[in-house]
């Protein structure tokens, strides 16, 4: 069985660039435009879910699975919008 170098798998004397993002992430405007969707659509999830709980029934499983889901809406639009990850 070969083993790999040492070295992590990277050539003697090659950079290890982080690989190189698409046009549509490097804009902030398309950025925005699909954060905003992202935000919308969890605004959306939520108010449905808040709704539906303003009824005198208690919540079940299935209320709190649309609140956590809402909930990852709104983190993805946020990861999106903001872009933590920038080559620096």
């Amino acid at each position: 069985m070969a083993t790999q170098p040492s070295g992590g798998g990277v050539v003697a004397g090659s950079s290890a660039a982080p690989p190189k993002k698409s046009s549509f992430w490097s804009c902030f405007s398309c950025r925005m435009v699909a954060g905003s969707g992202l935000l919308a659509a969890g605004l959306w999830v939520h108010l449905g879910t808040r709704q539906s709980l303003r009824g005198s029934r208690p919540g079940n499983l299935y209320d709190i699975f649309r609140i956590v889901f809402a909930i990852g809406l709104y983190s993805g639009a946020i990861v999106v919008i903001l872009d933590p990850v920038q080559p620096k």
